[in-house]
């Protein structure tokens, strides 16, 4: 039997979770993306893998269930907006659902500044799953630990990538009444290694190991899309904009995506998998100027009945405004279309393996002048002059 499961991995691993003989692993390609790897000798040709394999099912979700509602919302708590990437909305849902005794899976970072999924049960532990990780999260054995809590009718939240979602129905194979899932707004994902070269050369260029990184942070500038990391030196944080630094760049132009980011089949409003999909409310100011903040707003669009009152209790702790799903696609187009492969993602990983990680990032993550000191001027814009130079734009 050929030895492969789809044509464009995700590296969801639900065929290694599925696999009734555990003879399927993951491990990293050349690029340091996780691809399965089949253990021919424990294999017994089942064919569960390619059956439950999200990538070879048409299906995403119940067109049938399908809501649609969406909202701008922004967490009352100013504490918790403060440390949310947008508006805090993923938080407020966390709370509803820990209340009722539930469990709550998200995307974390470690010490090491490696990002995998993992659970929480507590209110405390929250802050773990908080703010946007803009690098492809391992889910490890997440998915069996859902299901342990679904089994024992616990509540469950869990939120990820769409393709993580999908991978995570595949493998319940059922519908559970105390699963909520949140697929986020996203527009790839590059590889855990070629964020941990980026560190090792950021480590190399100012001579001191970064003991924390944040790619959003509204700590300096507000909300938008600013990154920091933290010296261990001194503690001292360095701060700026995302297309000033090289892979923060690299991300937002989508160069170095895994490949099946740009054949998504989860873009379009009919086809997210999660009964909430969640993201920055990029262009408030322009379609709800009342809900305008530089604290941040949460999109938020309601996939499924199942979702509603629990959304509808939530929005209770939250300012917030009904939108049209239009209004947040505009400036989040990865909710409608794929990002494009651009040419240069042929070869933005060769050398990657071999290479000094400064001299690797020097090289095949550059940055153009116009654009870095672009950011570095916007940067000494205040939020409010901003907006108001924006609304002059668009008389």
């Amino acid at each position: 039997m050929e030895n492969k499961i789809c044509e464009l991995c995700t590296n969801c691993r639900t065929c290694e979770m599925i696999c009734p003989k555990q003879a399927i692993s993951m491990t990293e390609d050349r690029e340091g993306f996780l691809v399965p790897t089949i253990d021919n000798e424990k294999c017994i040709n089942c064919n569960l893998c390619r059956k439950k394999c999200p990538q070879n099912i048409n299906k995403c979700r119940d067109k049938d269930n399908y809501s649609g509602i969406a909202y701008a919302a922004q967490i009352l708590d100013k504490k918790i907006l403060l440390e949310s990437s947008s508006g805090g909305f993923f938080s407020a849902i966390s709370y509803e659902i820990l209340k009722k005794g539930g469990v709550i899976f998200g995307a974390t970072m470690d010490e090491n500044l490696r990002v995998y999924h993992m659970s929480i049960q507590n209110t405390e532990e929250l802050r773990r799953l908080r703010s946007s990780k803009y690098v492809a999260s391992d889910t490890l054995d997440t998915f069996k630990e859902a299901k342990k809590y679904l089994d024992n009718d616990r509540y469950v939240l869990y939120s990820g990538c769409p393709c993580q979602i999908a991978g995570l129905k595949s493998y319940l194979s059922k519908n559970y009444e105390k699963l909520i899932t949140v697929d986020i707004i996203c527009h790839g994902t590059p590889s855990y290694k070629l964020f941990d070269v980026y560190r090792k050369a950021m480590e190399e260029k100012f001579s001191t190991k970064i003991t924390d990184y944040k790619f959003r942070d509204k700590s300096k500038y507000g909300w938008g899309v600013y990154w920091s990391f933290l010296y261990n030196k001194g503690s001292r944080r360095k701060n700026g904009g995302l297309n000033d630094d090289p892979y923060c760049s690299t991300f937002i132009k989508g160069t170095a995506n895994k490949e099946a980011c740009y054949k998504c089949k989860y873009v379009g409003f009919e086809n997210r998998p999660g009964d909430i999909t969640l993201g920055d409310f990029w262009g408030i100011d322009r379609f709800h100027p009342e809900m305008a903040s530089n604290g941040g707003v949460s999109a938020v669009v309601v996939n499924s009945k199942c979702a509603e009152k629990i959304v509808e209790n939530v929005l209770k702790n939250c300012k917030y405004v009904i939108t049209d799903k239009n209004n947040i696609s505009q400036y989040n187009p990865s909710l409608i279309e794929t990002v494009k492969r651009p040419s240069v993602r042929d070869n933005i990983y060769e050398g990657i393996n071999e290479e000094n990680p400064l001299k690797y990032i020097r090289k095949k993550l550059k940055i153009p002048y116009r654009d870095f000191f672009k950011t570095k001027i916007r940067l000494l814009i205040p939020y409010k002059l901003r907006t108001m130079l924006k609304k002059l734009k668009r008389i």
